[in-house]
C-alpha cells in the first residue's frame, strides 16, 4: 500500500463505500448470506471506532485497539470479499 502524509499513514479503502455496495446486494437479494456477513463485519469495525471515540482514546491507544480487534476483522473481510468476487463476478474469456 502506498504511504501518505507526514505521519506515515497508510491508504485504506473507504469502508463506507464498500459497505454500500454490499448493502445494495442485500437489498437485491435478502438471502445473500455472503453480502449480509460482510455488511455485519464492516458494522463491527464502525462500532469499534465509535467505542474508541466515546472512550476518548488517544492515537496510540486507538492503534493498539485496531491491531488487537480490527485486524482480525479486516482479514476476514478480505477473505469474504475475495470469495464474493470469485463466486459472483463474470469470468472473462
Amino acid at each position: 500500500m502506498p504511504v501518505m502524509g507526514k505521519l506515515g499513514q497508510r491508504y485504506g479503502a473507504c469502508r463506507a463505500h464498500v459497505r454500500r455496495y454490499f448493502l445494495q446486494a442485500v437489498q437485491l437479494n435478502r438471502r445473500d448470506l455472503l453480502a449480509l456477513g460482510i455488511v455485519a463485519e464492516i458494522d463491527k469495525l464502525f462500532e469499534l471506532e465509535a467505542e474508541a471515540k466515546a472512550a476518548g482514546l488517544g492515537a496510540a491507544e486507538r492503534l493498539g485497539l485496531r491491531r488487537e480487534k480490527a485486524e482480525p476483522i479486516v482479514e476476514g473481510l478480505k477473505e469474504g470479499i475475495e470469495s464474493a468476487r470469485v463466486s459472483t463476478l463474470p469470468r472473462l474469456s
